[in-house]
């Protein structure tokens, strides 16, 4: 058993390609924190390598770690554009989750216009992965217009008793067309 960069390798990960095969075989079985750590070592020895790069974004986009998902789509992006044409689609996905809404538009925006008719991603993908950064795009621009407003022009209001109460009500939803809401309450008999 080695330790390198305080991760335990099993001695048959002896150099890059047997991390490789460890990491691979934990994200086949969507074990993304674990895959993340072995690619993590593995980026380290071949820092230029694409794949790696990519991989180790997808594992920390699928466990919710935005800033290091969006470094790594980058440096894909950085190293290969064309083996990976999703890379610039995931990265403005995770500036937007960062609520980096103005950096967000602009790459879904040029992801939008680069793919219009672009060979790279398969045609029968391309309609809805260009319908959904459309979507996401404008969400964007809501969110910037949004940013700008404060909360008394945003139209909240605080609903009179029995929606709010003096103890813990939080998650509205509205639940039917009548307008009923159904909120979580700290309510005795709730």
């Amino acid at each position: 058993m080695v330790i390198w960069l305080g991760l335990q390798i099993p001695g048959i990960a002896q150099d890059a390609g047997d991390l490789l095969k460890i990491a691979d075989a934990y994200y086949e079985n969507e074990q993304f924190h674990s895959a993340a750590q072995y690619y993590q070592v593995a980026v380290g020895l071949q820092p230029h390598n694409p794949e790696i790069n990519y991989r180790l974004a997808q594992c920390y986009r699928s466990v919710f770690d935005y800033p290091l998902a969006a470094n790594y789509y980058q440096r894909t992006m950085e190293l290969d554009k064309i083996s990976f044409p999703l890379a610039p689609f995931y990265s403005a996905q995770m500036e937007k989750s960062m609520g980096n809404f103005k950096k967000a538009r602009d790459q879904f925006e040029q992801f939008i216009k680069s793919n219009q008719k672009s060979r790279s991603i398969p045609v029968a993908e391309r309609p809805a992965l260009i319908a959904q950064a459309e979507i996401e795009m404008e969400g964007s621009i809501w969110a910037i217009e949004q940013l700008g407003k404060s909360w008394r022009d945003m139209g909240f209001r605080l609903l009179p008793e029995p929606v709010n109460s003096i103890n813990n009500d939080y998650a509205a939803v509205p639940s039917d067309a009548q307008g009923s809401i159904t909120i979580t309450s700290g309510r005795k008999g709730a």
